[in-house]
């Protein structure tokens, strides 16, 4: 509902109203003990806005998600926000109508945003909110969130959020794969997300610029020698424990968690669990875990051939993970199972039903039903969420659901690890106090100053030359993407009658989805880029600051467009190669060979632009939506 039509007469009436038992001037009043009269019903203390859920459809994992980047908007503007833990029942005021209030009860993992007293930031909150749910002019996003006015302070016991700033494990091991954490943390307005190569974590990963450490699956075309060589690595194993035992996060999927791991049933298995209880200890050389959680596992060759479809049961749904979800989830399994836990541990879900579709089901299968499948720890200050199965492939992966009957949401993984972001990065448990309110008034206004505002056309020319290096990179994409598809034809007809090689190149599949993948970041960082242009349109106050920003900006695009465009002349050569090779009338084993490896060392190349090419879309984003909730809260203060 709009308030265009709020009648003169009401407005005086309700200014009337609130200015009886106020300080003559006051817009609030700071301490709730400070008014001698009762608060007049028109108080207002701040905002609370539900996690989507109840029907599991993909509108709904949406709109779970959209919350998730309101939330991380407020969080990078300094803005506190609470999670609750327990549901309540508040007296609130739709956003829509603020003249209807009535008891609500809100379910967990509900966001809380309190008035800090201050109106220049109370106004940005407020603009901020209203751009989620009234009408979000930086986007074409078509369905707002529902949210609430508080009308009485909420003492909900709650999580204090604070920004998650990512960074995830990214060598070669795990090269072969799928974005998919990416996607993931993208879709929830996770902004802060860094890839670490090969042995970049034990110089880069830092309390100062990172609060989760994510390590994701071991892919199919992966070998078990790399994986193990990457554990082999006892500087990055030690340094991803130190980070963790300082305060850090973890998140971890199949090869992640039984990294983060005590290691495998075996004979060393509790000299590598002691190494959980002493966080200060450093662990010892090929240990193969990190030994932070307290948990072991086993694991049969056999699983990681097959990916089985999983369902699993949430025991503990109060537990944050399972806030927004359903009791039963559906994802994939395909690897490790927990077959113990610690006293450091706890079990969110465990498996039900684990099967393979249309064949027959390794008699293994019965010894994981009932095992736990979420799994938290914790490690000195630190917190662990490891996944046996692999929620995080349920993000829409074409590979694996084109050829699948699934009728259920094909997002809904994204739930469990935007839960899990939040979860372990959260700073405590705690009760948000509602020490400041204002008058209704004080959001109409804001409303009327804020809602539907336009950005102007602009003329300026700051980022012509980076959109144009960003144009001539999308073509080099564009190409890489022709021609991976061209050579997967070939490859499938040359190696359609080999015993030897798999008829389906899946490196060169990946590189055709990935340029797709990139070049959806680079479309994206170019609309950006425009937004910005219109934004220097509207002469801010502090111009100096905001042509600083540009210039950085612009400085950090441009060094990561020239690091992308090495990696694809780099790719290029090696597609070269494989096309030479291809063009072969006849290829001997070891010329097949070849083509096998080359094509191999193209994806984990060509796979290293995401260190790249979407951090100049998220650096682009974040400065666009900074800027404009400063304007907005500068025209409604």
């Amino acid at each position: 509902m709009r308030y265009s039509h709020i009648s003169i007469t009401l407005v005086l009436v309700f200014f009337l109203i609130i200015s009886v038992g106020l300080p003559h001037g006051s817009i609030y009043v700071g301490k709730q003990d400070v008014p001698t009269s009762p608060l007049p019903p028109q108080a207002v203390y701040g905002f609370l806005i539900p996690l989507p859920s109840g029907n599991d459809t993909t509108v709904e994992t949406m709109q779970n998600s959209r919350s998730r980047v309101l939330v991380n908007d407020l969080l990078r503007e300094k803005v506190d926000v609470y999670w609750t833990i327990t549901p309540q029942t508040c007296l609130v005021s739709p956003i829509l109508d603020l003249n209807e209030s009535y008891e609500k009860m809100f379910d967990q993992g509900s966001f809380l945003i309190p008035f800090v007293g201050d109106e220049y930031v109370d106004a940005l909150i407020s603009s901020i909110v209203f751009d989620y749910c009234i009408d979000a002019e930086l986007d074409d996003w078509k369905h707002p969130l529902k949210g609430y006015v508080l009308l009485e302070a909420a003492p909900i016991l709650s999580y204090k959020l604070v920004e998650p700033k990512i960074a995830q494990h990214f060598s070669t091991s795990t090269r072969y794969g799928w974005p998919v954490y990416l996607q993931i943390a993208d879709a929830g307005g996770f902004l802060t997300f860094d890839f670490f190569l090969d042995t970049e974590t034990k110089s880069l990963l830092s309390s100062n610029d990172y609060n989760i450490f994510m390590w994701p699956y071991e892919p199919n075309p992966a070998r078990k020698s790399e994986a193990i060589k990457n554990l082999l690595d006892t500087e990055d194993l030690n340094t991803i424990r130190r980070f963790v035992r300082e305060g850090g996060g973890y998140v971890g999927s199949c090869y992640g968690a039984q990294t983060a791991s005590s290691g495998f049933i075996s004979p060393f298995s509790p000299l590598l669990l002691s190494y959980a209880y002493q966080p200060d200890r450093p662990i010892v050389p090929f240990s193969l875990v990190t030994s932070m959680s307290d948990t072991l596992l086993k694991i049969r060759p056999s699983l990681l051939e097959k990916t089985f479809i999983s369902t699993s049961s949430i025991i503990n749904q109060s537990h944050p993970l399972s806030f927004g979800m359903n009791i039963s989830v559906k994802d994939f399994f395909s690897g490790p199972w927990f077959v113990y836990l610690g006293k450091n541990s706890e079990i969110v879900s465990v498996f039900d039903t684990i099967v393979l579709e249309d064949e027959d089901e390794p008699p293994v299968i019965q010894k994981i039903i009932g095992t736990p499948n979420w799994v938290t720890s914790t490690f000195g200050k630190g917190t662990l969420a490891l996944f046996a199965s692999h929620p995080e492939f349920v993000n829409n992966i074409s590979l694996l659901f084109e050829q699948r009957d699934w009728p259920e949401d094909h997002y809904y993984g994204r739930r469990v690890i935007q839960n899990a972001l939040f979860y372990v990065t959260a700073v405590s448990e705690q009760t948000p106090l509602f020490d400041h309110w204002y008058p209704s008034t004080f959001l109409k206004d804001i409303y009327h100053k804020t809602v539907g505002l336009s950005l102007p056309s602009s003329d300026t020319e700051v980022f012509n030359q980076t959109i144009d290096y960003l144009n001539d990179y999308y073509y080099c994409l564009w190409t890489i993407q022709n021609r991976s598809s061209r050579l997967m034809r070939m490859y499938s007809e040359t190696f359609s009658d080999s015993l030897l090689f798999e008829t389906e190149s899946r490196p060169l599949l990946y590189s055709y989805h990935i340029s797709i993948i990139l070049k959806d970041y680079v479309q994206r960082g170019i609309m950006t880029l425009g937004c910005l242009e219109q934004l220097i349109a509207l002469d801010l106050i502090n111009h100096q600051d905001l042509q600083n920003s540009y210039d950085e900006l612009i400085n950090f695009i441009e060094g990561n467009i020239m690091e992308s465009t090495m990696i694809y002349n780099r790719t290029i050569v090696l597609l070269d190669a494989i096309e030479m090779r291809l063009n072969t009338s006849s290829l001997s084993i070891g010329e097949k060979a070849k083509i096998v490896e080359d094509a191999r060392e193209m994806i984990i190349t060509f796979e290293s632009s995401l260190k790249y090419i979407p951090q100049l879309y998220f650096e682009s984003v974040k400065l666009t939506r900074h800027h404009w909730y400063q304007y907005e809260a500068l025209l409604a203060s």
